[in-house]
């Protein structure tokens, strides 16, 4: 174990905001933790329970979920990154850029959710012109 503990990537499994399927990329899971890794998946609340921003705050409970338990879980609290897919690259950006300032919970509020990187993995960014862009998709 390296000195001070593993680096983490809190992963979000893309899922249109609805309920994810974290176990689909366990494979890329143990990849990411053969190359020194500890992979946190995340399971947050999805958007047919509970509307934006919840997305977000449950990241940013996770991040500090994994600081408070960094010795149980033999983690560096001061290397963590967030990873996301497709529309969990949104809710990892989101998380990620706003850090410590609203919106947010009051979870675990002893810790930081500041993250030392962010990977958008192929995760929307600008919704409105998605939404313009899909008015000239082709109908399936």
């Amino acid at each position: 174990m390296p000195e001070g503990g593993w680096p983490v990537i809190v992963f979000v499994r893309g899922s249109a905001f609805h309920e994810q399927n974290v176990t689909d990329y366990s494979n890329y899971f143990v990849r990411i933790a053969e190359q020194g890794y500890v992979v946190a998946a995340l399971k947050y609340r999805h958007s047919d329970i509970a509307p934006f921003p919840v997305q977000m705050q449950d990241c940013k409970t996770a991040v500090r979920f994994m600081r408070k338990n960094a010795e149980r879980f033999h983690c560096n609290k001061d290397r963590i990154a967030l990873w996301g897919d497709s529309s969990d690259g949104h809710t990892v950006l989101m998380a990620g850029f706003t850090g410590n300032r609203a919106p947010d919970t009051d979870a675990y509020a002893e810790e930081s959710t500041e993250v030392n990187a962010i990977v958008d993995w192929h995760g929307p960014t600008d919704f409105a012109k998605m939404n313009f862009l899909s008015e000239f998709a082709e109908p399936q």
